[in-house]
């Protein structure tokens, strides 16, 4: 005959057992420190690749600009011998 009490039960067994809970308790406690710290970690490094990711793209901005800016030269020189050249 199955003890209904032994394997269908699992909280049965705990309550029978207040030490394993008191440890299972405990491993809990464990893992959501180590879960929370871990997920500071992340945030930190996300926090710190976000920024460098936007210092990049602003220093591409710059040099966009500078390279538009030097075009813009170019092309007004360029115009600017045509007319001589007339």
């Amino acid at each position: 005959m199955i003890d209904p009490d032994k394997d269908m039960n699992p909280s049965k067994q705990e309550e029978n057992n207040p030490g394993q809970q008191g440890a299972e308790s405990a491993r809990a406690q464990d893992l959501s420190l180590v879960i929370g710290r871990l997920l500071q970690d992340m945030q930190g490094k996300f926090e710190e690749i976000s920024t460098q990711i936007t210092s990049k793209l602003d220093e591409m901005s710059d040099r966009v600009e500078q390279l538009e800016q030097n075009v813009q030269g170019l092309m007004e020189q360029i115009e600017e011998k045509e007319k001589e050249v007339k």
